[in-house]
């Protein structure tokens, strides 16, 4: 089984950069504060969305699993043709 690694997360233009999107929160007599709200593509600027992004990255972390097992089955079945 292959070692689980980081990747950067790419928008659908293709950029893996993003920016900070922020509320600003108003706290009466105090004045505001920033609060992340998400993030948005630095260069289409289009919002991230997180949910579907951790969807792609799961399914391409099954489907090269799934490589990986399939060659598995192609050694063994090629063993036991050899035998």
């Amino acid at each position: 089984m292959a070692v689980k690694h980081s990747e950067n997360t790419a928008c659908e233009c293709g950029s893996i950069k993003f920016e900070p999107l922020y509320y600003l929160v108003r706290h009466p007599g105090q004045g505001m504060t920033p609060k992340l709200a998400g993030y948005k593509c630095e260069l289409c600027k289009e919002p991230l969305d997180m949910e579907r992004q951790s969807r792609i990255s799961e399914l391409k972390r099954k489907q090269h699993e799934l490589r990986e097992i399939e060659q598995e089955l192609a050694e063994i079945s090629q063993e036991s043709s050899s035998s």
